[in-house]
C-alpha cells in the first residue's frame, strides 16, 4: 500500500524530468544552428576573399579591364577561356551562397555581396548562355531574374 502513494509522485518526477531534457534539447539543437550557419558564412567569405585576391594579381587585374567591354566574338579562344573560367568561380560562389540562402542557412542579405558586381558589362552578357549551362536550374532562374540577363541569349 506505501508504494501505491508513491507511484504518483514518482511518475510527475519523471513526467518533469522528460520535459526539461526535451527543453534543454531543444536549446542545444538552436545553439549548434546558430554555430553552423556562422560556420557557413565564414566559408563563404574566405572562399569569396580568395576569389577577390585572385582579381587582385596585377596582370589579371589588367587583363579583365582590357577585355571587359569587348564583346566575345572579339576574343581570342585562350581569352575566352579566361573569362569563362573567370566567370565561373564567380558563379560558383554566387550559386553556393543562393543554396545556403535557400535552405535557410544564411539570411537573404548574403546575396547582397554578390549582386551588387557589374554584371551589367558585354562580356559577362556574352558569354552567360555558355556559362548558364553549368548551373542549377533554380540558381540559373534567380540569375537571369535578379539580373536582367535573357534565358535565350545566344553566344556571338
Amino acid at each position: 500500500m506505501t508504494k501505491s502513494k508513491f507511484t504518483p509522485s514518482v511518475e510527475t518526477i519523471g513526467v518533469v524530468g522528460v520535459i526539461v531534457s526535451l527543453v534543454f534539447v531543444g536549446y542545444e539543437i538552436r545553439q549548434n544552428t546558430k554555430v553552423a550557419k556562422a560556420e557557413a558564412y565564414r566559408a563563404f567569405m574566405t572562399e569569396l576573399n580568395e576569389s577577390y585576391s585572385a582579381f587582385n594579381d596585377s596582370s589579371y587585374t589588367a587583363f579583365i579591364v582590357g577585355v571587359s567591354n569587348k564583346r566575345a566574338s572579339e576574343l581570342t579562344r585562350t581569352e575566352f577561356m579566361r573569362v569563362f573560367g573567370s566567370f565561373m568561380i564567380l558563379m560558383r560562389t554566387y550559386e553556393g551562397l543562393h543554396k545556403q540562402v535557400t535552405e535557410d542557412v544564411l539570411d537573404e542579405s548574403a546575396l547582397l555581396l554578390l549582386s551588387q558586381s557589374n554584371w551589367e558589362l558585354p562580356i559577362w552578357k556574352d558569354i552567360w548562355p555558355e556559362v548558364s549551362r553549368n548551373l542549377t536550374p533554380d540558381f540559373k532562374a534567380y540569375f537571369e531574374q535578379a539580373h536582367g540577363y535573357a534565358a535565350t541569349t545566344e553566344l556571338k
